[in-house]
């Protein structure tokens, strides 16, 4: 295929990744590589590697647009005011609907963010690690008002603790291995996992010392 230079390197950038897309809401990870993604854009699979190292910086890249988007669905979920508990528990609720319908809508994405192990183990750059922390900011906006004295990376540890739970459960049901421990559904298993972990909250605020 002769090289083409129809587009420039933002439009090519946001074609490839369009393509890649596709490609696995089509047929999963193993329907993604330089060679389909080169075709269904007409180019050369050359081009794919002028633009991005290896199909792992593809993957990176898509990766964070999905995080954005999940980070976008989840921040027009409508919170209700914090004065008790309750009020945070009904929060995450919503948020684990939220979190849950996302995955329903974009499974095979949302599979990419885990399931992919890149080549070479290297740290993530940090416009990446940016992402990760914008989503979990989520979280601890939900948590931040039943704490006072707390810092940001003590609220962090707990917002990265639930959704570490959170995810191993949903993670289960995706690979249809969570019916083999119980008989509930993840939604189910997971608004039982956040009403514990707000009770026990209860007396981590009074350990740390923190309640208002």
């Amino acid at each position: 295929m002769a090289r083409r230079v129809d587009h420039s390197p933002d439009e090519l950038k946001a074609m490839i990744l369009d393509s890649a897309e596709e490609l696995v809401v089509a047929g999963g990870i193993s329907e993604l590589s330089a060679r389909k993604v080169a075709q269904k854009i007409g180019y050369a699979p050359g081009t794919i590697y002028n633009l991005y190292a290896n199909i792992d910086a593809l993957i990176l890249t898509l990766n964070g647009r999905t995080l954005e988007r999940l980070h976008d669905h989840l921040s027009k979920t409508r919170l209700d005011d914090v004065r008790e508990f309750g009020s945070v528990n009904k929060n995450l609720e919503k948020l684990l609907i939220g979190y849950l319908n996302f995955i329903d809508e974009n499974r095979s994405l949302w599979r990419l963010l885990f399931d992919h192990m890149p080549a070479n183990e290297e740290d993530l750059p940090e416009w990446y690690d940016q992402r990760v922390s914008m989503l979990l900011s989520v979280i601890d906006q939900v948590l931040r008002p039943l704490f006072s004295g707390i810092d940001s990376k003590e609220l962090r540890r707990l917002s990265v603790t639930l959704w570490a739970s959170l995810h191993g459960i949903i993670s289960l049901a995706d690979k249809k291995k969570l019916n083999v421990v119980i008989n509930q559904s993840s939604y189910e298993v997971c608004s039982l996992l956040i009403t514990t972990f707000l009770n026990g909250l209860k007396d981590y605020k009074n350990f740390r010392g923190t309640a208002k």
